[in-house]
């Protein structure tokens, strides 16, 4: 039956009606011909309310000019995609497609990476995929400079989707470090001088698709020596630690801090900073940072290969860990419970025996519930946590060949209390070193390094081994790299950057730096719903190539642009955590988000964002947003 009590109030809109979505909150995004409704200007898009009435919230000014809307979809986080005839919204330029934020302005970040072009071109349909991809198709030939006949594949910033193309990439040296930052973009350290044939002292910020940032490090000259690893704040800070003693010029031995657009922060003051190579930084939930490396002072305080410091870069006192180490630490990870895990050359912490793996508590004193007996034959140079509602598992890869008398050569998996786990079985393992490691969402380890067999089976410096340890033979990497394999570093999305010595792979010319696109999607879901017992939860779920986490936050929000930390931390992981009891708003929206990290401590991994409006009833919002971007299907 015809529902007479909506659009009852009026004439309603003026034309056709192309294209509608309904969000949430059971608002109704329209899109088409029209200009008006009941006479208030409404150029080609409009919101309606529940009954049909006008949203005056939504206020999208002059709309879109120079044509109709044809299509548009509504994202997770209340965002609207709209695609069309149109060549403006609200007179700014946005050729044939726009994205609006949720009160109808135009979202410009995304408007100004895309453009349409083509013999009488326009936009007729469109689609938000779960990994907040979005499709487009209609009359055109040309997306953002590049030919696509009828039909392109857009990234949720707005760019298109395209082979990640290093071209010349870096012409000598090799990479030490690679992350991933909020944005997409990819920060590169290592010993290179110049990338593309652009002068880029050891440290380079790449866009998603492998050129070159002329906004980060313009005029520096960047770092004197090898950079060996990066970590970002929470704030965009850039942290990095290595071999070097200047950076633009300034005195910062082994350590600095850079802001966002890659100058030197100079109210970061380590002071003397280290005497001796810095090779793994760590950031702790407080701002504190760890390093590890070969120094055995950092300002002029004693600290043999481990030390922690303040935000500001001088040493934090509280952390002690007595005579440290008697060989460099080249390994860190930290636990969700704060400990921290420490791999690397040494036989010794604090005079207590430990052959190249520890544990320290909080406060830096060695952790002697963690009992590895007499540990690795060889060197630890990669570690990663595993965090388990039933056991945390710690996976530990390197230059060793047996783990407590049994063999197990270059990798090995152990228990939260340093003993064997001995239902991980590598069988012959690595024929050489590992020298970085990976762990997926779905519980499987990405592998780089000097090897060339893996368990027997030509793997050359790449493999991808299953949960239990053993070859996972889905992954073919064909002829794999032509050198050693140092960095790696896992997108949002399930891609994988690799970083090097090599020139090739896959038998195809790539210069020391390459992505691999697997073929399984990375799916993440918020899920929000109501517990008439316990109170309001939410629960978030990641499987898939996407990277692991073992720790993660929730925030709140009410406009989707400020956020307030709730008081309450996630519990679970291998693939789910929990949040609660919460008390989100009822019958208004809000935005919750939440965001991970791993244990590698190099900062945020992943992020979701989904717009909720509560009920009594359950809701589910489906894949929503990761530092890539932002963007999904809503399921109710």
């Amino acid at each position: 039956r015809l529902d007479t009590s909506f659009g009852s109030s009026g004439g309603g809109l003026n034309g056709t009606v192309l294209a509608l979505a309904e969000q949430v909150d059971g608002s109704i995004v329209v899109g088409g011909v029209f200009t008006s409704f009941n006479t208030t200007p409404r150029n080609h898009i409009a919101r309606l309310t529940r009954d049909g009435r006008l949203d005056t919230t939504f206020t999208p000014g002059t709309g879109a000019g120079g044509g109709n809307v044809n299509a548009l979809a509504i994202q997770p986080d209340g965002r609207i995609v709209i695609g069309g005839w149109f060549t403006r919204f609200n007179g700014l330029s946005s050729n044939k497609i726009a994205r609006l934020n949720f009160n109808g302005t135009l979202d410009t970040l995304f408007r100004v990476r895309i453009g349409i072009t083509g013999t009488n071109y326009s936009i007729r349909a469109l689609t938000v995929l779960p990994d907040s991809r979005i499709f487009i198709g209609g009359h055109f030939t040309v997306v953002g400079g590049k030919a696509r006949n009828h039909i392109a594949h857009i990234l949720p910033n707005g760019w298109l989707d395209e082979r990640f193309d290093p071209g010349s990439g870096f012409s000598v040296g090799s990479i030490s470090a690679i992350v991933v930052q909020l944005d997409g973009s990819i920060l590169v350290g290592g010993d290179f001088t110049s990338y593309q044939g652009v002068s880029s002292n050891r440290i380079v910020r790449l866009s998603a698709n492998g050129s070159r940032s002329t906004t980060f490090g313009s005029g520096s000259s960047g770092a004197n020596e090898t950079i060996e690893t990066i970590a970002i704040q929470a704030d965009n800070r850039i942290l990095i630690g290595g071999w070097f003693t200047y950076f633009d010029g300034t005195s910062r031995n082994r350590i600095a801090r850079l802001n966002f657009n890659g100058s030197l922060d100079t109210g970061f003051d380590p002071g003397s900073g280290a005497n001796g190579v810095v090779t793994g930084l760590i950031l702790q939930p407080n701002g504190r940072i760890l390093i590890g490396g070969s120094f055995t002072s950092f300002d002029g305080t004693t600290r043999n290969h481990i030390a922690r410091l303040n935000g500001d870069g001088s040493v934090d006192t509280g952390f002690n860990p007595g005579s440290g180490t008697n060989s460099p630490v080249t390994a860190l990870a930290i636990q969700p419970d704060g400990k921290i895990l420490i791999g690397g050359l040494f036989t010794s912490v604090n005079g207590v025996a430990r052959n190249h793996i520890a544990r320290l508590n909080a406060n830096g004193s060695l952790d002697t519930t963690f009992d590895p007996g007499t540990g690795t034959n060889g060197e630890v140079y990669a570690i990663v946590v595993r965090t388990s509602t039933l056991n945390d598992k710690i996976l530990l890869a390197g230059n060793f060949t047996a783990f407590n008398g049994t063999l197990r050569n270059r990798i090995v998996r152990l228990n939260a209390n340093g003993s064997l786990d001995t239902a991980f079985n590598p069988g012959d393992g690595a024929n050489a070193t590992i020298e970085t490691m990976a762990l997926l969402a779905n519980g499987k380890i990405f592998l780089g390094g000097a090897f060339t067999t893996f368990n027997s089976v030509v793997r050359n410096h790449i493999a991808r081994l299953n949960y239990d340890g053993s070859l996972d033979m889905t992954f073919f990497p064909g002829a794999g790299t032509n050198d050693d394999v140092t960095a790696l570093a896992v997108q949002p999305d399930g891609r994988i950057l690799l970083g090097g010595r090599f020139t090739s792979i896959y038998g195809l010319a790539r210069n020391r730096i390459a992505r691999i696109s697997p073929k399984e999607a990375a799916l993440r879901w918020l899920e929000v719903d109501v517990d008439s017992v316990d109170g309001t939860r939410a629960s978030w779920y990641y499987g898939g190539p996407g990277p692991d986490l073992n720790r993660t936050t929730l925030e709140l929000s009410v406009d989707g642009l400020i956020w307030t930390p709730l008081a309450v931390s996630g519990s679970g992981g291998a693939g789910k955590w929990r949040f609660g009891p919460l008390q989100l708003p009822f019958r208004s929206l809000g935005y919750l988000r939440a965001r991970g990290y791993s244990s590698r401590g190099s900062g945020l991994e992943a992020e979701s964002i989904v717009q909720f409006f509560l009920t009594t009833k359950k809701h589910k919002f489906y894949i929503i947003r990761s530092p890539s971007g932002r963007g999904a299907v809503i399921a109710l």
